[in-house]
This record gives C-alpha cells, structure tokens and sequence, in this order.
C-alpha cells in the first residue's frame, strides 16, 4: 500500500507584487466566461419581446397536438383593470416579429450547432496561437456579431440563424481555451481551485444577463440587450 504524497509550493514574495500571475490568470478566464454567457443568453432573453406573447402561442398547425395547452395569456396583475384591460393585454403582447414556433426553437438551438463543431479544436488553437489570441480574436468577434443581430433580424430570419451559429463557433473555442490557461499557469496541486474559480464567471454571467436584461429591455428596448451585451465583450 503506497502512501499519497503531499505537496507543498514554496514562493519567495515578489516585491511590488500582491496578486499572483495564475490567480490574475484565472479572474480573467472567470471574466472571460461572464462575456460567453452574456453573449450567448441576450437572444434567449430578447427574444420574449421580438415576438411578442400572442406570437409565442401555439400556431393552427400544432393545436390538434397541443389542444390540451392552455390559450389565454398572462397579464401583469399592475397592468390589468377593470376598463383597460384590453388596451394593456394588446399593448404588452406586440413583438416586431411574426416567428412560429419552430423559427424560434431553431433560431435557439442553432447557436449549439456552431459551438459543438468548434468546441473539439479549441484547445489545440489555443496551443497553436497562444491563448490571448484564439480567445482575445473569439471574444472581439463574437462581441462585433451581437452587435449586428438586431440588423440581421430585420433584414432576414436566414441570416439570423447564420449569425447565430457563427456565433457560436467563435464561442465554442472559449472554455476549452480557459482549461488549456489554467493547465498551463497553475500547479497540478491547484488546479481544481482554479478551475472552480473560474467557472464562478459561468453562474456569474447567467445571474447578471438574466438579472439586467429586462430593465434594459423595459426601459431602452430589446435592441440595446445585444449592444450593452457586445460593448462588454469589447471591454
């Protein structure tokens, strides 16, 4: 029976220096994966006012499969009363898009198409260019992208969907990315807090994007959740 060894990292103080390279390393992949998630949840959230909730409701051609779903809509309880309870159900319901059903479970679902293809060569880019570039290039292309997604709305659901798994593919690269800095700067002993740290950006990404987009969206409009999204990621 072998017994399991204990190791301990011996550092000398640098002067002038407080924070270690690999923890500096791993707030930036912990940012890094904040910007994937804002960019990747802006149209899941959006999408609810593009469309609008009497266009999110089951299509003519879904009822004798879904005749058992409920019909009536979901109203605001502050917005209802006993006069203008109509004007408001029709106020808070348009969306500038007329998508079925099945436009919007793909416009959704094809982001994954994009990141699963690129999720498999993402770490060998990153050995092959270095980290800051194959994550640096993703990041400032992705951010330039969401920034385009409101033109590409309007002018075609097809080039929409293009986009969006574009999209993708420049974001698939970004985690193995992240696993290939932290195997790289911390020690072997360490890696499994490095990694939990940096995946705290994960969850951090969902509560901010979750969280801030609906005011963005009340107050400024659906547009502007893909432009403060993208002006982030140009950060």
């Amino acid at each position: 029976m072998t017994s399991q060894k204990t190791i301990h990292l011996k550092e000398e103080p640098t002067p002038g220096c407080y924070i270690k390279a690999r923890y500096v390393v791993t707030i930036m992949a912990a940012l890094g994966s904040v910007n994937l998630y804002l960019l990747r949840n802006s149209l899941n959230i959006a999408i609810i006012s593009m469309v609008g909730v009497s266009n999110s409701s089951v299509s003519g051609e879904d009822q004798n499969e879904t005749a058992g779903l409920p019909t009536t809509a979901v109203v605001c309880p502050q917005y209802q009363t006993n006069s203008t309870t109509i004007e408001h159900v029709s106020q808070y319901q348009e969306g500038e898009f007329d998508w079925s059903l099945v436009k919007q479970g793909l416009l959704l679902s094809c982001y994954w198409y994009g990141y699963i293809v690129s999720s498999f060569p993402g770490a060998w880019l990153a050995q092959q260019f270095g980290i800051r570039i194959t994550l640096g290039v993703a990041s400032l292309l992705s951010a330039i992208l969401t920034f385009f997604v409101p033109v590409a709305a309007r002018l075609s659901f097809s080039l929409l969907v293009a986009l969006r798994i574009t999209l993708g593919l420049l974001q698939g690269v970004t985690l193995p990315t992240i696993m290939q800095s932290i195997g790289i700067w911390s020690p072997p002993c360490e890696n499994t807090r490095h990694v939990a740290l940096s995946f705290t950006g994960v969850a951090s990404g969902n509560v901010v994007a979750f969280t801030f987009a609906g005011f963005i969206i009340w107050y400024f409009g659906w547009e502007c959740t893909f432009y403060v999204a993208g002006n982030y990621a140009t950060k």
